[in-house]
């Protein structure tokens, strides 16, 4: 008679038996026809090139979660705006080697400091990125090592969704932060309706196609010219408000838009036939030149094309 553990083996050899038998007569699933078929992996997945394994959903949530970050990294990196990227997510300390790439810190479970190197470990001046990637309460502290400073202080932080570009003074030990950058400019693509908190500045870089909507020209409103020479420069507002009441004023138009793109901005001169108005002699009136008004208001369009070797003045309207 056969013993108990006997029987339980027979017994677990005859389901196998009949396990492999159902199993055999399934054929493998196609897109037409229900069957059997292998899981994919990850790494499968990220891969792309296995044809008769099926994902789950919590792979491919594993396998975006894994990739997307990597995707913008490659997308900044090649295109050369930091010649590395990190993706932290707890306390990290600089080193040597980050310099001049981008720190991504992820704060959702909890706050994260970033130690920097310290300056004596650097040859030369360095400079570093540190962005806060989440939309959360916790903080990213910036911490200078050793006696080295950062915007004067042992630390600085980033409380918002936004990055800080820190440049060092090797001679000095002093990291310098510049303002910040609201919503982590790298992760722009995440916010469909971005909303900026301050000025955006530039550089006189290239914006491509962008519709404007309720947009205004900033306007510098010099008020009383007080006579002798009065300095209109540009990067104050492209719409320029003067009062002439004193003496003989000479304009000089300051820091136009370099050559060859175009710059043009409006001029409102007050009481402009009260004294003698000399306009820059590199300036050419389309028309002739104008008689200003002794009590009342004057329009001009003012543009140059050559970064202000030259100047041509349309008269917009005379004592309007």
């Amino acid at each position: 008679m056969a013993t108990p553990a006997e029987l339980i083996a027979a017994i677990d050899a005859k389901v196998d038996a009949i396990v492999q038998t159902i199993t055999d007569s399934l054929s493998s699933a196609t897109t037409a026809v229900a069957g059997l078929i292998k899981l994919a992996t990850p790494a499968e997945t990220i891969a792309g090139v296995v044809a008769d394994k099926a994902i789950t959903p919590a792979c491919l949530g594993t396998t975006i979660a894994d990739t997307t970050q990597s995707v913008v990294d490659s997308a900044l990196t090649g295109a050369g705006l930091y010649l590395s990227i990190l993706n932290k997510s707890a306390d990290y300390t600089m080193l040597v080697e980050d310099a001049g790439g981008l720190i991504n810190v992820d704060t959702s479970g909890g706050a994260v400091t970033i130690t920097l190197e310290d300056s004596t470990a650097f040859a030369e001046d360095g400079e570093i990125t540190i962005a806060k990637t989440t939309d959360d309460a916790n903080a990213v502290t910036i911490l200078a090592a050793g006696t080295d400073t950062v915007d004067g202080g042992a630390s600085v932080s980033i409380t918002t969704k936004s990055s800080l570009k820190i440049s060092l003074n090797q001679a000095t030990g002093a990291w310098t932060a510049a303002a910040p950058v609201p919503g982590a400019m790298q992760n722009l693509s995440d916010d469909t309706t971005p909303e900026l908190s301050g000025p955006l500045v530039g550089n006189d870089n290239t914006v491509s196609g962008v519709n404007h909507k309720d947009t205004g020209v900033v306007t510098n409103a010099i008020g009383s010219g007080g006579g002798g020479t009065v300095n209109i420069d540009l990067t104050a507002g492209n719409s320029v408000t003067l009062t002439i009441d004193t003496a003989t004023t000479t304009l000089a138009f300051l820091n136009p838009t370099a050559a060859p793109n175009l710059c043009m901005f409006n001029l409102t001169i007050t009481n402009g036939g009260s004294q003698t108005v000399n306009f820059p002699v590199s300036s050419t009136f389309i028309g002739g030149d104008p008689t200003l008004t002794v009590a009342g208001n004057d329009e001009f369009l003012i543009f140059t094309k050559d970064g202000g070797t030259s100047w041509l003045i349309q008269t917009i309207g005379l004592d309007v």
